[in-house]
């Protein structure tokens, strides 16, 4: 007997792609409002087409007031399953400070390699403070 599991994925949909992000402020911008008050981390994913085109977005994972645990499997899946070819990790420092932290440059490079095996490009990780943000890209780390 042979067992077939469904793959189920739970996602915001962007409908017809028509908005595209190309810049760290751009994703502050469509990110800063779900991050506003929150007293949790919330580690977000948004995949985008080849043209910067967003496909969908999702709520990867709800941390605590210190860390979220990112399953780096989920996040490729996802990815797979909606066609995506690039992008872009977000969350959220409940302190307020957008400083990446060690583990925020472990996890990125966690993800970064297990994309590349599939050919999909992670363009950036933004951190989101209380009214700032900070780009890994923009900081060498990516």
């Amino acid at each position: 007997m042979i067992r077939v599991r469904e793959a189920v994925v739970r996602y915001k949909s962007r409908g017809l792609v028509s908005e595209t992000i190309s810049t760290p402020l751009g994703v502050y911008e469509f990110f800063s409002q779900k991050a506003r008050g929150e007293t949790r981390e919330n580690f977000y994913c948004l995949y985008m087409n080849g043209h910067n085109g967003m496909v969908c977005f999702e709520l990867v994972a709800i941390g605590g007031s210190m860390a979220a645990v990112v399953d780096v499997k989920s996040i490729v899946r996802t990815a797979l399953l909606v066609g995506a070819e690039r992008l872009i990790l977000v969350h959220n420092h409940p302190s307020g400070d957008p400083t990446p932290s060690v583990e925020d440059k472990a996890m990125t490079n966690k993800v970064s390699a297990a994309c590349k095996i599939f050919n999909i490009e992670v363009l950036d990780h933004v951190v989101i403070g209380d009214g700032k943000y900070s780009s890994l890209k923009e900081m060498g780390d990516l």
